[in-house]
């Protein structure tokens, strides 16, 4: 039985430069948790789903392909951008 698929946000943070501690950091969960879903250990969660999309700045849809619910808002404001000039 081969690895796990990574998941699509691994080439998104790649491409933006930011690592899976800065996704961490942004969205509130655990960089060994959020390892886990981006390595296809995990799925991810509506909420993470919204929490990483807004974090990264970008449609739900377009971050997690097969999103299963539409993104709204989530309680933080917290963007990679405000976590980087911290």
């Amino acid at each position: 039985m081969g690895e796990p698929t990574p998941h699509p946000i691994v080439q998104v943070l790649a491409e933006r430069g930011v690592s899976k501690q800065g996704l961490a950091k942004a969205t509130g969960y655990q960089r060994g948790y959020l390892s886990m879903v981006v390595l296809g250990h995990l799925p991810a969660t509506p909420k993470l789903r919204r929490k990483c999309a807004e974090a990264l700045g970008m449609p739900e849809g377009e971050l997690f392909h097969a999103a299963g619910s539409a993104p709204d808002r989530f309680p933080g404001d917290a963007t990679l951008k405000q976590v980087a000039s911290q």
